[in-house]
């Protein structure tokens, strides 16, 4: 049975094989004549994609591009490259056997489009079989035009908060979370960087990078919790970096949060007690890799950023 076969897509989607089944396009419905190409061309080398605009490269996990979309005026596709982390990134950096990461991303991203959240709505998936059932993929996305991560927001607003501004991106935020947690979706790694704004800070904070996501109906408390004591980490983490955000700015989000009907007031006084138990250890871990790092830095030795 290929993949193909097997693969298990959302029901707006279909799958595309190309190659002589080498390759895999799952395509949103209305997207094949654009997306098509992406069959045709060598996996390393999608900046040759017929586009009707410049084609864009970032920085940042997945060699990420984007591409204006032919066809869909307005729009256009951010593609990001699936990389594995820890010690396996150096064997097998991007190679998974078969298709579960990616389709779970898939399939996080549609259930949070459908129960209203805020994020980027997935295109297609692209994958190349390498051997024994590994694959590469890439992940295509609507790009959010215009939109930088919330470490980067609110460390532009260290010397000049405005504070209003301030407080209306806290709220948005607390809502995709809550709307997040509402369709059932445990992110997994909500953190600072995968939740997006306009630099202006004007619209909706977008939530992504959902492919460590998991639905569960109902959401248990303990994931929840997870949830918030990650980003709250998250936050203390970078306020040690000078991205300033006070007591009152992170329990702002707590409230407007709580509003949502998500947890209850009782949760979420648990929740505070459970962050002071368990604070100081992610401190001391911190300023312990901080130390090595400076030591390793004044040795003369390369340590990455």
């Amino acid at each position: 049975m290929t993949l193909a076969n097997s693969a298990v897509v959302p029901g707006r989607f279909r799958i595309v094989e190309g190659d002589r089944g080498r390759k895999l396009l799952i395509v949103r419905d209305g997207y094949e004549d654009a997306l098509g190409p992406l069959l045709d061309l060598p996996y390393e080398n999608l900046l040759a994609l017929p586009s009707s605009g410049p084609i864009r490269r970032f920085r940042g996990r997945g060699a990420p591009i984007s591409f204006a979309i032919p066809g869909h005026p307005g729009e256009r596709a951010f593609v990001r490259t699936y990389r594995r982390g820890g010690l396996l990134r150096h064997v097998l950096p991007n190679c998974f056997h078969g298709s579960a990461r990616p389709m779970r991303e898939l399939g996080a991203v549609e259930r949070a489009c459908e129960g209203g959240v805020a994020t980027a709505r997935a295109l297609a998936l692209l994958g190349e079989r390498r051997w024994f059932g590994f694959f590469s993929w890439r992940i295509a996305l609507v790009e959010i035009p215009g939109s930088i991560d919330l470490e980067r927001f609110f460390r532009a607003r260290r010397t000049a908060p405005g504070a209003r501004r301030v407080r209306s991106v806290i709220r948005e935020a607390s809502r995709t979370v809550a709307a997040l947690h509402a369709a059932g979706l445990d992110h997994a790694d909500l953190h600072l960087k995968n939740l997006l704004v306009d630099e202006s800070g004007e619209g909706p904070v977008f939530v992504v990078d959902l492919d460590k996501a998991t639905h569960h109906d109902p959401l248990p408390l303990r994931r929840v919790e997870a949830n918030l004591l990650r980003l709250d980490r998250s936050v203390e983490k970078q306020r040690r970096r000078g991205v300033i955000l006070s007591r009152c700015d992170r329990l702002r989000f707590l409230r407007d949060y709580g509003k949502a009907g998500l947890p209850p007031r009782a949760a979420l006084r648990r929740l505070l007690r459970r962050r002071a138990r368990t604070l100081w250890w992610h401190r001391l871990g911190w300023s312990l890799s901080e130390l090595v790092r400076g030591g390793a830095s004044h040795a003369g030795v390369d340590v990455d950023a």
